[in-house]
Order: C-alpha cells, then structure tokens, then sequence
C-alpha cells in the first residue's frame, strides 16, 4: 500500500479557462455547452482543493479533450451516461464504465434526478464509500495505487445480489432407495448427500417404486410452486422497473420543457429589446424626415430678391 501523501494540485499546473473550449461551445447549442463549460471548471476548481494530483492530473486530462460538451439536456442522455451504463452511443474511447472523470462532468453538469442517483448508487457500491446525489463526490484515499484503479474504473465491480438457486439447479437431485430402508436425496455429481431417515415405528418403509416416484412428484410440486413464486417476483420487479423508467422519462420531459421554456423567454426579451430599438429608430427617422420638411418649406416661401428699376441697365443707351 502506498501513502497518498501528495498535496493537492497546484492550480496554474492544470489551469482551464472558458476559451480553451471555444470551438466545442460554438458547434452546437452554444448557450446551453457554455453553461456546461461553466458549471464544470467550477467543479473542477473545488476538486483541485482536496484531490490527489494524480486524481486532477487525469481529470485535467479528460475535460482538455472536451468529448464531455454535448447537447444532452438530461444526465441519462449523455454520452457519459451511456458509457457508464454500458448503453449504446457513449464516447468511451477506451475506458472504463467506472472511469471517474465520466462521473465527474455529470453530477457537475445536471442537477439532482433519477439516472443520477442511480448512478451514484452504482459509485458508492463501486468505491465502498457514501456518494450523495447532492453533494459533490471528491474521492481521497490514503493508498494512492488503489485511488488510481478505481479514478481509471479498473478494479471490478463486485456484484452484491445472491441469486437464489433455480429449478434447473435443483433438478440434479435425484431420489433413490437404500438397502437399509433410509431414502436419500443424493447429488448426480456425488458432492452433497442429504439423508432423510423415515424409518419410523408408525410409519411402514416405502419400498415401491410408487412411493418413491410419488416423492418425488411432491418434492417436483414445491420446486414448481418455488418457481412460481420467483417468476411472480420478477414479474412484480419488471413492472416495477418499467413505472420507474417511465417516470424517469417522464422528469426528463419535464427538465426539457424547463430548458426550452427559459430560453423561450429569453428568446422573447431579445425581440422585445429588439423591438424597442426599431421603436427608436423609426421616432429618430419621423424626426428627421420633419426637419427636412421643414428646411424645404422654408425655403420655399423665402421671397424672391427684385432688382429696383434705376439700377437695370437701359437697353436704349447701350444700343447708342
């Protein structure tokens, strides 16, 4: 085990800023990706307070590559997501579902919601460490090598459910009579031997093959109803998860018409300001148009300047 004693990263080492992801801001929505560019650099700062430099030195190195900057209005539509939930349509470009940095850009991105607390569900059983959907998850250990192997998702995901044993595991066993009057429940592979002594003073030993095959039909009626059972609880999970997808879908609806509605009003205050301007421009136009109607109107009726007649040359004096 290695100490994790390196201090935390120096802020100018990894220093982010928002121009550094101008080209990916402008290729698509851009007011909702700068947003996004926003709300992670400021994660990303906090981060940099209380995480291992090798923890940001691969966080520094995610974000630069800027895959994160999508137009997805919702976590579980995310490419993030996708890779961290083994779905179709992530850019995982090689790593892992549990890679850190995915986790990272979601909860710094999205606010709190069904696919994200799944999410932090599946990194709090991941890390064995408690991640709330609202506050942000800066994980720190003491052994620095394992910090790294689950900050890269490299160590396995342990599953936590013990699944129960089906019919097709218990048809292996198999009832056969024994010479001294005991009936076995016995293992085709010889590993397991169950006993059943029904030797009893009352009881007279079954020594048919009736008996034993009418065991066997008891025992055949319990795995049966045992199997019903499970497949009436599974029914219930199915149903269970399909409500629950629904209404993820439908708080996903919800968050994108909250999108669409902000930037509608948005929209609206920029074509009000708009309108406004035009208003004052036509005002300065009509004032305008006025004065040069009025320049020509005075000019107009401006009386003509009369030459007095003892100052027009004589025309009979010339001719002399």
């Amino acid at each position: 085990m290695e100490d994790n004693d390196s201090s935390p990263a120096a802020s100018d080492e990894y220093n982010l800023n928002h121009g550094d992801f101008s080209r990916e801001i402008t290729t698509g929505h851009s007011q909702w990706r700068s947003s996004q560019v926003d709300s992670v650099l400021a994660s990303f700062e906090e981060a940099k307070k209380v995480m291992s430099a090798q923890a940001i030195h691969e966080i520094h190195n995610y974000l630069k590559s800027g895959r994160w900057i999508h137009d997805a209005l919702t976590a579980s539509r995310h490419p993030a997501y996708k890779t961290m939930k083994g779905h179709s349509g992530g850019n995982s470009k090689g790593k892992l579902l549990f890679y850190y940095p995915y986790f990272f850009v979601l909860q710094a991105i999205f606010p709190p919601s069904d696919p994200l607390s799944i999410v932090c569900e599946d990194m709090s059983r991941y890390w064995g460490l408690r991640v709330n959907v609202h506050d942000p998850f800066y994980p720190r250990l003491q052994d620095s090598k394992r910090e790294m192997d689950l900050i890269m998702g490299k160590i396995p995901h342990l599953r936590t459910q013990v699944e129960r044993p089906s019919l097709n595991q218990s048809s292996n066993t198999v009832f056969t009579p024994t010479h001294d009057g005991n009936s076995e429940m016995e293992d085709q592979e010889g590993s397991i031997q169950v006993v059943t002594d029904i030797a009893r003073a009352s009881q007279p030993v079954p020594t048919s093959a009736s008996d034993t095959l009418r065991n066997y039909d008891e025992e055949l009626a319990n795995f049966r109803s045992e199997n019903d059972s499970e497949r009436s609880l599974r029914g219930v999970q199915d149903k269970t998860k399909e409500i629950r997808d629904h209404v993820v879908k439908a708080e996903e609806q919800v968050l994108e018409s909250q999108v669409h509605a902000t930037m509608a009003r948005e929209n609206a205050a920029k074509a009000e300001q708009h309108s406004s301007m035009a208003h004052e421009y036509a005002k300065a136009a009509i004032r305008l148009a006025d004065a040069l109607i009025e320049s020509l109107n005075n000019t107009a009726e401006r009386p003509a300047i009369l030459v007095p007649d003892e100052e027009r040359p004589n025309k009979r004096v010339r001719e002399n």
